[in-house]
């Protein structure tokens, strides 16, 4: 009769619970939310500074990186999945990464990936990436705040080889509202204005 009360009590209260399928998408939606108020200044910086909108900045930064917690982003301060290409002269990392052919069919393959010194250099490198690439260029020419176009834009001009990339992107902005940092100027007060190269969001 001990061990059978010992081992209610042992179920009920000490083993680890599962957490509900709910539970798990609350802890993502915090964890996303928590990304989106870490880095909003940033992304609002790099839009006045290059042009690309801060809610399509977001929502790759989120998408890419599993809001900061993919292996990239913390093995490499990589937020946006920028592979290395031939210009690259810096540090490596190298990880299997899922692609997608001409028939929508996925696949893996091992890929190099860049390294940064920070998620801030990661942001800026990702403006300087879309901005100067001529893949790119046509992006420029939509409107700043139609985020819907930019998403498929960037579909379009080869960022992402996965079909639904620009859904997903969409999806992402309105669930969370970041279209909301398309339409504003960073503060007067924020450090941004004063000195944006000496920062750090790591």
């Amino acid at each position: 009769m001990l061990i059978y009360f010992l081992f209610l009590f042992w179920f009920h209260w000490i083993q680890p619970k599962t957490p509900t399928k709910a539970e798990k998408i609350a802890a993502n939606n915090e964890a996303i939310a928590a990304y989106v108020e870490r880095f909003h200044p940033l992304a609002i910086a790099e839009m006045h500074r290059l042009g690309v909108p801060a809610s399509i900045t977001l929502a790759q930064g989120i998408l890419e990186s599993q809001y900061g917690k993919s292996e990239l982003a913390q093995q490499a301060n990589n937020h946006f999945g920028m592979k290395c290409g031939g210009n690259w002269d810096g540090d490596s990392y190298s990880k299997f990464t899922g692609e997608w052919n001409n028939e929508a069919q996925s696949y893996r393959q091992l890929a190099c990936f860049r390294v940064f010194d920070s998620a801030e250099a990661s942001f800026r490198a990702h403006s300087d990436f879309l901005r100067y690439r001529k893949y790119y260029q046509k992006l420029f020419l939509l409107p700043s705040k139609d985020y819907k176009a930019w998403a498929k834009g960037l579909q379009a001009a080869g960022y992402a080889t996965d079909p639904k990339y620009p859904d997903k992107l969409i999806s992402l902005i309105e669930r969370f509202e970041l279209d909301q940092y398309d339409q504003l100027l960073l503060r007067p007060e924020s450090p941004w204005v004063l000195a944006p190269d000496t920062l750090s969001f790591d």
